[in-house]
């Protein structure tokens, strides 16, 4: 490169940007067979959701922020986005997420030959 200088990059908001952000709490009976299906190692813990958040980042649209789970905690912003969340898709990656983490059956009963 023929510039050898740093050129250091920033983004300084406008004082009157607005924006529509998106929020999908997370129902109680949810949580509760969350915490069920994979307790936290220590008592009192958060629900490990690192890996579906970088899930959901990967599948949903500008999907922002997922705020943590504590056991017996109601959570109404649980997660934030800039764009609409498709419920669908939401539900989807929630269920893969779910089967990757436990040892659950998904396979298909034997066929009789």
């Amino acid at each position: 490169m023929s510039d050898s200088k740093l050129h250091l990059m920033s983004f300084a908001p406008v004082p009157d940007t607005k924006t529509t952000v998106h929020v999908v709490g997370l129902p109680d009976s949810l949580r509760d067979a969350l915490f069920t299906l994979m307790p936290p190692r220590k008592e009192g813990g958060y629900l490990n959701t690192k890996v579906l958040k970088d899930d959901l980042r990967c599948w949903l649209d500008r999907a922002v922020e997922l705020n943590p789970v504590r056991p017996n905690v109601h959570t109404d912003s649980w997660l934030i986005a800039l764009a609409p969340i498709d419920l669908a898709k939401l539900c989807n990656v929630i269920a893969v997420w779910i089967s990757s983490r436990k040892d659950i059956d998904t396979q298909s009963p034997p066929t009789a030959r």
